[in-house]
C-alpha cells in the first residue's frame, strides 16, 4: 500500500503539470510588513500530538498589533484558533495532563497588566482565580510542585525579584521542596530585574551559570 507521503507527492506536482502560473516576483514594499505574521513560543503538548503557539498579526487600519493563541496538529493537518479577544494573549503553556492551556493576557485590566488565564482544549476560557475559590483547577495545574518527590533531575532556578509575569515565589517554593528532598538544586535571584535580566553583568552571569550547570551534569563520559 502506498504511504501518505507517496499519495501527497502527485498532488504537489499537479500544479506544475497543469501549467499553473505563479505570480511574478516584485519589490517588497512597506505595506507588505502589515501582512507578515509572526509565529513564536511553540509549546508541544504532553502527548506530542499538538503544538500551541503565539500568532502575531498587524492591523494597519487600527495601527496596532495583536497576539493570539493557536494550536496545530504536529503534522500540520489541522489549525485551531483558541483566543479571539482584541487584547493580546501569549505564552501558552500546557497543563501536565494536556487538558488545559494557560496563557498571559492584559484583558479586563485597566492598566493592561498581564494576568494568568486558563482555557480548556475542548473550548471555553476562565481566569485562574483564587486557590480557595477554584481549588481543583489550581491542583491540576500545580502538579509539578505537588509531585516534587518524583523529580530527580538537577534543577537550576533563576529569576528577577521584580518579575510579575512569573513571580519568583514559584521558583522559591519548588527550590525549597527539592532542597528538602535532598535533590541537586540551586536558586539564583537577580535584584531589581524583571522576567529577563537586562543588566549586562547579570546577563553574563546567567550565561556563565548555564554553561557551568550543563558542563557539570551533561558532561560526556568520553
Amino acid at each position: 500500500m502506498p504511504s501518505a507521503r507517496h499519495a501527497i507527492a502527485p498532488l504537489l506536482a499537479l500544479p506544475l503539470l497543469l501549467g499553473v502560473q505563479t505570480p511574478p516576483p516584485r519589490t517588497l514594499v512597506l505595506d507588505d510588513l502589515y501582512r507578515l505574521r509572526g509565529v513564536s513560543e511553540p509549546e508541544l503538548s504532553p502527548d506530542g500530538e499538538w503544538v500551541a503557539y503565539t500568532l502575531s498579526t498587524r492591523d494597519s487600519a487600527q495601527d496596532q498589533s495583536n497576539d493570539d493563541v493557536w494550536m496545530a496538529r504536529w503534522d500540520g493537518s489541522r489549525l485551531v484558533r483558541r483566543t479571539w479577544s482584541t487584547q493580546s494573549e501569549h505564552t501558552p503553556r500546557w497543563s501536565p495532563d494536556g487538558r488545559y492551556l494557560a496563557f498571559f493576557s492584559g484583558r479586563e485590566d485597566d492598566e493592561g497588566s498581564d494576568q494568568l488565564w486558563v482555557l480548556d482544549r475542548a473550548g471555553g476560557e476562565a481566569e485562574l482565580g483564587k486557590p480557595w475559590t477554584n481549588t481543583d483547577l489550581w491542583i491540576r495545574l500545580s502538579a509539578p510542585f505537588l509531585h516534587a518527590d518524583r523529580i530527580v533531575t538537577p534543577t537550576l532556578f533563576m529569576g528577577g525579584d521584580k518579575d510579575f509575569n512569573v513571580p519568583l515565589l514559584n521558583s522559591e517554593q519548588m527550590y525549597q521542596a527539592l532542597r528538602s528532598l535532598g535533590r541537586d538544586t540551586q536558586l539564583v535571584i537577580y535584584p531589581d530585574q524583571h522576567h529577563t535580566p537586562i543588566k549586562p553583568s547579570y546577563e553574563r552571569d546567567r550565561l556563565a551559570r548555564y554553561l557551568g550547570w550543563y558542563g557539570k551534569y551533561l558532561k560526556s563520559d568520553e
